[in-house]
């Protein structure tokens, strides 16, 4: 074989900007060597590899750098610009694919975040004021600090969106809800704010109400939640139509606010920590999580005034007490310490039914009246029981009253009383008067009005005969003083009226009449047998 003339063998030296690619050898503190033929070696600063990179370098490991200077001897290499074209490769396909990238926090304009996105090198984009939640961009980002983006547009920049990824994670977060269908789901506090907290889902925040979370709506959630606590909730709706998903803190046994439901629902004595005392009431401190008001009024059964409450109640006492509202509407918990016990009018009641009280009454509202007994305690009387007669319902405040106690209020801090009931009820005794079916003969007219006659009345109690109970004879020879007979057909209790019926009674007496009259024809009939025995005995 002919060997090539030396002047004819032509050896390519890499200039300046050229991509080799060389085999490594070794490292020093501040090169990494490789040997990219032609028996050179170059040189690539150490710095340009990560800590990682440099913990898998092996022999003769292939590196594609750049020649950055125009010696050929010992040159020095760099793979800044390999590692860009890589990246910017991956950058593309992730732009392609749609796919979430973490865009590095560089810097902050009025109208737009400026990030690196490249992770070895720098790549910038940017993301404008109208590709982000009010609340983000407005945000305060640390350097490098990591914002999930989608990229939108890679024409001469990249731009990105942060909207565009919570509409992606949005989409498949919900995706997968409607393929799971769970009932409850756990997710990670990332953020706490004065009326909800923020949670990571799958990825995706969702926000949870403080509605949802207790109801202690004075209470600051940070002293309930933390940052990067696991929480399980429980869903509540879904509207995958909307996107919208309604979460609540899912109960367990330990949970204050199952524990102040079950309180209330049961009407159970709890204790809790006095850790406030206004003029108007104090506040009291459930398991380190609610606090509740148990208003002035609701503290004693003795009246206090606003001016000694502190002389009653100290700082970090305990107490017990009842829950005794639980609004729903602004999350507001009422307690009661006098509930924890009995009011002396319960006490009274218990061992005094049906006694006679004397009453001082003192005040008219709209239809009772309230006043004090001698000993001090609490009536109450509604107008009703003031007589028999429901026309007179009205008392003199000036004067004292022999009244009969009949039971408590409704919040049983208050006796029930009635006048009437010191009497016997007129009406009973009219009604014993006249009986059901009973006959009632020769009654004296009283009056006469366009629909009856009057023919006895007892206190407001009266006995009548409907006009249209008479038969028209009677009815029109009628007059008051004149007599008339009937029997008594019914009790209208409502009007306290007897109702008598003449009618009535003169169809009773024709039927007796003509039963009478049968039984007379039967004991004088005589039979074919009677009047044989007859002639034959004659």
């Amino acid at each position: 074989m002919e060997q090539p003339k030396l002047q004819d063998i032509v050896i390519e030296i890499p200039k300046k900007g050229n991509i080799v690619t060389g085999k490594y050898l070794r490292k020093d503190d501040e090169f990494i060597y490789i040997d990219f033929g032609y028996k050179s070696e170059g040189r690539i600063n150490i710095k340009e590899f990560d800590q990682l990179e440099l913990k898998q370098l092996v022999k003769d490991q292939a590196i594609n750098a750049e020649f950055i200077d125009d010696s050929f001897s010992f040159p020095m290499l760099s793979i800044k610009k390999i590692k860009k074209l890589d990246e910017i490769k991956e950058i593309e396909s992730k732009f392609e694919q749609k796919e979430i990238i973490g865009a590095y926090f560089l810097g902050k304009t009025k109208d737009k975040i400026i990030v690196n996105i490249g992770k070895k090198t720098l790549i910038e984009g940017f993301i404008s004021k109208q590709n982000m939640e009010e609340d983000s961009f407005a945000k305060f980002y640390k350097k490098n600090e990591v914002i999930d983006s989608l990229i939108i547009s890679n024409q001469g920049e990249y731009e990105l969106s942060t909207v565009e990824v919570d509409s992606l994670r949005k989409n498949n977060f919900f995706n997968l809800l409607k393929d799971k269908n769970p009932t409850h789901i756990e997710g990670k506090i990332i953020n706490i704010k004065n009326n909800s907290i923020i949670v990571l889902i799958s990825n995706y925040k969702v926000e949870v109400q403080r509605d949802n979370l207790t109801w202690g709506n004075k209470k600051n959630l940070n002293s309930l939640f933390k940052i990067d606590e696991i929480k399980e909730f429980k869903i509540l709706d879904i509207d995958y139509l909307n996107y919208q998903i309604n979460l609540t803190l899912l109960e367990d046994g330990n949970d204050p606010t199952k524990y102040i439901i079950d309180s209330f629902n049961s009407n159970k004595e709890i204790e809790g920590t006095i850790i406030n005392i206004k003029d108007f009431g104090i506040f009291v401190e459930i398991q380190n999580s609610y606090d509740v008001l148990i208003p002035i009024s609701e503290c004693s059964w003795n009246k206090i005034s606003k001016n000694d409450i502190s002389k009653n109640f100290v700082l970090g006492d305990k107490i017990k007490f009842k829950i005794i509202e639980f609004n729903k509407e602004n999350k507001n918990i009422v307690g009661s310490i006098k509930l924890t016990m009995n009011s002396p009018e319960k006490e009274f009641a218990k061992n005094n039914s049906n006694q006679i009280l004397k009453v001082l009454f003192r005040k008219k509202l709209e239809n009772i009246y309230l006043g004090i007994t001698d000993s001090g305690l609490k009536v109450v009387m509604n107008k009703k029981d003031i007589n028999w007669d429901i026309s007179k319902d009205e008392i003199d405040l000036k004067k004292e009253y022999d009244v009969k106690l009949i039971g408590l209020s409704s919040k049983e801090d208050t006796l029930r009383v009635s006048l009437k009931h010191t009497s016997e009820n007129p009406w009973n005794i009219f009604k014993d008067k006249y009986k059901k079916g009973q006959k009632c003969l020769d009654l004296k007219i009283i009056s006469i009005d366009n629909y009856e006659f009057l023919i006895d009345e007892y206190e407001h109690c009266k006995a009548i005969v409907p006009k249209s109970y008479l038969d028209d004879e009677l009815l029109a020879g009628s007059k008051v003083g004149s007599n008339i007979s009937g029997i008594v057909e019914k009790y209208d209790d409502k009007n306290q009226k007897i109702i008598i019926n003449q009618k009535k009674l003169e169809k009773i007496r024709q039927e007796e009449a003509i039963d009478s009259f049968n039984k007379s024809q039967v004991e004088f009939k005589s039979t074919l047998g009677d009047l044989l025995k007859d002639k034959f005995n004659g």
